[in-house]
């Protein structure tokens, strides 16, 4: 089976404001999820997070995503690969 790689988004919850009220970056997150699987070329969700725990691997845990391997970026060193499979 060919690779689709339909879209590529970065987002950074470091951008988001603490409210307190907590749950919009899950919010944003789920979305973006949400809107990628409403694509049928698309068969997976992926994702990086720098590999250190921290607010970004909890939010993707939240969503769904599971944490594949390590991996050495060249740009920013030690990351964690995240897969969301299509339900």
């Amino acid at each position: 089976m060919a690779k689709v790689q339909l879209a590529r988004s970065r987002s950074a919850t470091k951008s988001l404001p603490r409210t307190g009220a907590g749950g919009l970056a899950t919010e944003a997150a789920a979305g973006l999820v949400v809107f990628a699987f409403d694509h049928d070329e698309v068969h997976a969700v992926l994702a990086h997070t720098l590999a250190h725990p921290g607010p970004s691997p909890a939010l993707l845990r939240t969503v769904g995503f599971e944490r594949t391997q390590e991996l050495a970026d060249p740009e920013d060193g030690h990351i964690w690969p995240w897969r969301l499979e299509r339900p």
